[in-house]
């Protein structure tokens, strides 16, 4: 009877170690997570807030600037809005409320949109 015992307490410790173990790897996929979020969110903020500081210092003034940097402050608002929705169905996915659905998109409007992001950027 000691035997069995003894087996069943070395399962069960096995089992509990790999599940700290699994725990250890997601909270550090957590951390990775948030501070990608971190970074996704402050690039917009500082866009727009480049953006807006031109502006008052004189660049609204300028008809050559002062409509491109209200178009790219509209696009930098809505990827952080696009992020936030991207955050809330995350979350609403891992509490089952939602399932993935998989939609058709258009290729060219994305890769044409990362190239203003990055042109934004510099």
């Amino acid at each position: 009877i000691i035997s069995k015992v003894k087996n069943e307490v070395t399962t069960y410790s096995e089992h509990k170690k790999k599940e700290i173990e699994q725990l250890k790897e997601m909270e550090r996929y957590r951390k990775e997570f948030l501070g990608n979020v971190s970074h996704e969110l402050k690039t917009p903020i500082f866009n727009i807030q480049g953006y807006i500081l031109t502006l008052l210092d004189g660049g609204i003034n300028d008809p050559n600037i002062n409509k491109l940097y209200l178009e790219r402050t509209e696009k930098s608002i809505n990827r952080m809005i696009s992020i936030v929705e991207d955050l809330e169905t995350i979350t609403r996915l891992e509490a089952g409320e939602l399932e993935l659905k998989k939609v058709d998109f258009d290729i060219v409007a994305l890769v044409r949109d990362v190239f203003d992001m990055y042109q934004m950027r510099g």
